[in-house]
């Protein structure tokens, strides 16, 4: 499956199970994540305000059961992570 067609499965799984995306960036690998949004219902917003970005390292959470995990980062951005949303 094409990464355009996962990234539409990935949103309707999202959305059918209530999970929520952040987008943090990074300065530096030794510093922390600071969100720039957070909340986001819809995988699709998380991507547009990735694109508006021009930090060193960027990255998408999907939050679920109380805890973020990585789904997206700019560090390798052909890999999605699917598999966090089953």
């Amino acid at each position: 499956m094409n990464a355009a067609n996962q990234l539409e499965v990935d949103r309707r799984i999202a959305a059918e199970n209530g999970f929520t995306f952040s987008v943090s960036v990074q300065e530096d690998s030794c510093k922390p994540w600071q969100d720039q949004a957070t909340g986001l219902e819809d995988l699709k917003d998380a991507f547009v305000l990735v694109n508006h970005l021009h930090d060193a390292k960027i990255a998408i959470f999907v939050h679920k059961d109380g805890l973020g995990y990585m789904y997206w980062s700019s560090d390798h951005p052909q890999t999605l992570g699917s598999d966090l949303l089953s």
